[in-house]
């Protein structure tokens, strides 16, 4: 048990760090990522509202010109705006007009040139700001060399004249090294913070994990425990399901058997209240004889000791071989018996001895319960898909809705009355679901209170093991 426990938490540490560190990587990409986009952004912004403020402050909209002819003189103005804007951060400018010339740039060489195909500055001239990002550069890159950096952030910002038409366009080159190290350290902050979390997270759930193994053992051993336990009292419910078959089987037959042999008068006449002592004897003996078995297929079937001997049956036969077996305690009551079998239904593959249990204590249940004098009960079988489905109705007390969920359940009657005015041990309707559900079938009742009852079941035609 020991060494389950900690293999058990070994894979459960093992499995909790691939995890963790899989989803620290992911919250860490994802929320980098948003960090960078929100800090980059913000510096957008930003340098776009400085540009915008100091060319309200050096008039700069006044200055750009719709033509590529500028004087030395709009250019030193020009120069200024440049030098109120340049830091260590802000390395180059570019002032283009609405035609996409450029006006003025800290590179001469570059004045006078159109750069109608560049498409942020197209987009910037339609009105919004366009921000292009370049990373991993070095100094041999040429359009570059003058520094020494490693990331660059070029802004397109339109500018506009108090209309809001816009006049020109500024372009700034923008250094990103300190702003990236700022991005770092706070990417370097979140991650150290998420992975601290998720550190504690992994010892809280191990600590759990341990906690509940602890008691999954315990759990384990208990049930170990218990199917030992169980073992023992199949084998003593074995024991005695045998114990019960002869020890009170024997005695009972025999006094059943030597009581018929009074009642025959073999042994010599009997007097009349001789003979009604027999009959109450014989009465009495299988009605316990009844309960005994009764009582002992239900331990067989909850046990799983009961085992079906399935055969080919001819349904008309089973069913007169019970309509006998009853006939004459129906003809006591004055009850008539009527049958209708589907002619298609001839054979059915079922255990023979527990199909005609749960038919002859259906029928005895409708003859017991049918009006005395008048009563009626009819058989009908027919087929349904691949079932055979019995149907069993009489014309006597019916059922209380309120009493039709107790039906099945082992040792109840209905009320007190009935089980003094109707003998029975509570036990019959409860072992015939349990058969036919044996059988891979199902039962049910359709009553009305006053006017009668309707047992149906259904069992498959063709007997499935395991069904």
């Amino acid at each position: 048990m020991i060494e389950e426990k900690n293999n058990l938490i070994k894979k459960f540490s093992l499995y909790s760090i691939l995890i963790i560190l899989l989803l620290g990587v992911v919250l860490n990409l994802v929320i980098s990522s948003k960090i960078e986009n929100m800090v980059i952004e913000r510096t957008k912004y930003t340098t776009a509202s400085m540009i915008e403020t100091r060319a309200m402050n050096y008039y700069l909209i006044d200055l750009i010109k719709d033509n590529e002819n500028n004087s030395k003189e709009e250019n030193k103005f020009f120069e200024t705006f440049y030098k109120s804007l340049k830091t260590n951060e802000i390395i180059r400018i570019k002032i283009f007009n609405t035609n996409g010339t450029i006006l003025y740039s800290d590179e001469e060489r570059l004045i006078g040139q159109t750069f109608q195909d560049n498409l942020d500055l197209n987009e910037a001239l339609k009105g919004s700001i366009e921000v292009e990002i370049n990373r991993g550069l070095n100094k041999k890159e040429n359009i570059y060399e003058r520094e020494n950096f490693s990331g660059l952030m070029e802004i397109y910002v339109p500018i506009k004249n108090e209309s809001g038409q816009i006049q020109g366009v500024v372009e700034l080159y923008q250094v990103l090294d300190d702003i990236d190290r700022d991005i770092y350290n706070i990417q370097l902050t979140v991650a150290i913070i998420i992975f601290l979390g998720l550190g504690v997270l992994y010892f809280s759930l191990i600590w759990i994990v341990k906690d509940a193994s602890d008691t999954i053992i315990k759990q384990n051993m208990a049930i170990k425990q218990s199917l030992e336990d169980l073992k023992s009292i199949d084998i003593m419910k074995s024991h005695f399901i045998n114990t019960m078959s002869h020890e009170l089987r024997t005695p009972l037959n025999s006094i059943i058997g030597f009581s018929g042999l009074l009642k025959q008068k073999i042994m010599g006449e009997l007097n009349e209240k001789q003979e009604k002592y027999i009959d109450n004897i014989l009465v009495s003996g299988q009605h316990l004889l009844t309960l005994v078995n009764g009582i002992l297929d239900v331990i067989k079937i909850d046990a799983g000791k009961l085992k079906l001997v399935i055969g080919k049956i001819p349904v008309n036969i089973a069913i007169d071989e019970n309509i006998e077996r009853i006939r004459s305690k129906a003809q006591e009551k004055k009850v008539t018996i009527s049958k209708d079998i589907d002619p298609q239904l001839e054979f059915i593959e079922a255990d023979k001895e527990k199909l005609s249990q749960i038919l002859l204590l259906l029928l005895d249940n409708a003859v017991k319960f049918s009006k005395a004098g008048g009563g009626a009960i009819k058989i009908i079988v027919e087929k349904t898909g691949n079932m055979a489905q019995f149907s069993i109705s009489d014309n006597g007390i019916g059922i209380k809705p309120e009493n039709l969920p107790k039906l099945f359940q082992k040792f109840e009657q209905l009320d007190s009355g009935m089980s003094r005015k109707y003998q029975g041990t509570g036990l019959g309707l409860s072992i015939s679901k349990k058969l036919v559900e044996l059988h891979g079938g199902n039962i049910w009742v359709e009553s009305k209170y006053g006017e009668g009852s309707t047992f149906i079941f259904q069992i498959p035609i063709n007997y499935k093991n395991g069904a």
